[in-house]
């Protein structure tokens, strides 16, 4: 009987913990400058692809959706004077993503690089 009634507290406790959904957010992408990180990116047209590739793949494993924090994260991957070019952006005032990507792509000239490997 005494054993039945630990067993029986001890399932009501666990009854009473509260689970939390395991969220993500743009706290959870990698800290800048760590293994996991894409490398700053300081406007090379030849490393916008390739910073654009690997930070979208951290999104997509973060689980984080294209609005504003994904507009808000790229922030900490990139240098003072990026950011302070995407911050004045209509595309990362709205908080659009892929309309983002594509404006910095066409900004740092992205398609020089392609032309000149192909």
């Amino acid at each position: 009987k005494e054993l039945d009634a630990l067993a029986t507290a001890a399932a009501h406790r666990a009854a009473q913990v509260t689970t939390y959904p395991l969220t993500q957010s743009i706290l959870s992408l990698p800290v800048p400058g760590s293994k996991q990180a894409p490398v700053t990116f300081k406007g090379d047209y030849d490393k916008v692809l390739p910073f654009l590739w690997h930070y979208n793949k951290l999104l997509a494993l973060h689980q984080i959706g294209e609005g504003r924090d994904a507009c808000h994260g790229v922030l900490q991957y990139c240098s003072h004077s990026v950011r302070e070019l995407l911050e004045a952006l209509d595309e990362f005032q709205k908080g659009r993503w892929a309309e983002l990507r594509a404006r910095m792509i066409e900004l740092y000239d992205a398609e020089h690089y392609q032309k000149r490997y192909q």
